[in-house]
């Protein structure tokens, strides 16, 4: 799917994550060994658990933290703003021609900016058959839909954000007992 590009980029929210784009990176590097990549990675608490995370992921040609904190929906003025910050300093990324997104941060902002903003860049998305599994086979249904929440934060942002943004609207549910 990647082809003859030039140059994939790899969005992880966290390192666990990357670390399955670098084993990709050294993959593709078989068949193009001048394949460039670019890690962008999602602000979170969980890179600090990774000494010298950089070491890791050194089979990046770039590492692209987001400058924000990982943005959640939420209704707290301060969170808005981090919101409204993420989406511009997302939107004035450019990518050269023919680069490819490969995302293993599926349902995140950040991935919903990337796609909204940058119809140009072809993208491949990965998510665990698990979870495609239970999302597009099942539809949830082991999760009856009477049980599930949309929290107010949510509602803001899908019905005003979202919208003045310029960016695709989600579904996001909650389920009743908030953990999953």
């Amino acid at each position: 799917a990647v082809g003859n590009s030039k140059k994939v980029y790899f969005l992880a929210a966290d390192p666990a994550l990357a670390l399955r784009g670098a084993i990709l990176v050294k993959a593709l590097r078989k068949d193009n060994p001048k394949l460039e990549s670019a890690l962008f990675m999602i602000p979170h608490k969980r890179w600090d658990l990774i000494n010298n995370y950089q070491d890791t992921f050194s089979v990046f040609d770039e590492m692209i933290t987001f400058p924000k904190d990982r943005v959640f929906y939420s209704a707290k003025p301060k969170k808005i703003i981090a919101a409204v910050k993420a989406a511009m300093n997302i939107r004035k990324l450019t990518f050269p021609k023919d680069s490819v997104l490969l995302s293993f941060a599926h349902l995140t902002y950040e991935e919903n900016c990337l796609v909204s903003y940058h119809p140009e860049i072809k993208k491949i998305f990965f998510i665990e058959n698990r979870w495609y599994h239970f999302i597009y086979e099942e539809n949830g249904k082991n999760f009856p839909e009477k049980d599930f929440i949309v929290q107010p934060g949510v509602r803001l942002f899908n019905w005003i954000l979202v919208p003045l943004l310029g960016l695709t609207r989600i579904i996001f549910k909650q389920y009743k007992d908030g953990k999953v």
